[in-house]
């Protein structure tokens, strides 16, 4: 989740992502969900919005996306390793057991 208690993440990720949503945005939706009768409390609305979002956000165990990325390609890597070490120990195993 590239969302931030802060809203800092990069527009340009949301853009390169499908279906990433923003803090900013997330808020907005919020609002614009609140019927027009209410439009005087869409500000405290707003910022009510944003308070709660952010504790709770707070309170998540995230990390941002340059972090997930990074651990995805460790990871990609000791995948592709495991599979050269598998095959490596299935050819000598072969080379053991022939007479």
């Amino acid at each position: 989740m590239s969302t931030n208690a802060s809203g800092s993440g990069s527009r340009q990720d949301s853009a390169q992502r499908p279906g990433t949503i923003h803090f900013e945005d997330l808020v907005r939706r919020l609002v614009d969900g609140v019927p027009a009768v209410l439009g005087s409390a869409r500000s405290d609305l707003e910022t009510h919005f944003k308070t709660i979002l952010q504790q709770q956000l707070a309170r998540l165990d995230l990390c941002s996306r340059q972090e997930f990325d990074a651990q995805e390609r460790v990871l990609a890597r000791a995948q592709e390793r495991l599979a050269q070490l598998e095959a490596r120990i299935a050819v000598l195993e072969a080379r053991s057991h022939q007479p």
